[in-house]
């Protein structure tokens, strides 16, 4: 996978059991609010695990939105940014409803 310097590469999980478990996230372009898809994946040998794969531009910034369901049904939301190529969590918490 080619970078360019002004880009940098993010790997954000990804978990589908089918038993229940999910762990789903996406990237968004803070400025158009536009999604960004993710340029590549790495699964498990099962594909039930693994990473979405990110190729971000470093100058931008993009907000993050990540959700968690355990087996249990625990519902847990994260909420972060991409600033300067780097991921930052604001927000960690129960998702309610």
């Amino acid at each position: 996978m080619q970078v360019s310097p002004g880009q940098v590469i993010i790997k954000l999980p990804y978990r589908s059991t089918g038993m229940g478990a999910l762990t789903l996230c996406r990237v968004y372009d803070s400025a158009t609010g536009s999604r960004v898809e993710p340029v590549d994946v790495e699964r498990s040998r099962t594909g039930s695990h693994g990473y979405d794969i990110y190729i971000l531009d470093r100058t931008k910034t993009y907000s993050v939105k990540c959700i968690e369901i355990s087996n249990s049904g625990k519902k847990t939301v994260r909420i972060g940014e991409i600033i300067d190529g780097k991921l930052m969590w604001n927000y960690v918490g129960p998702l309610y409803g």
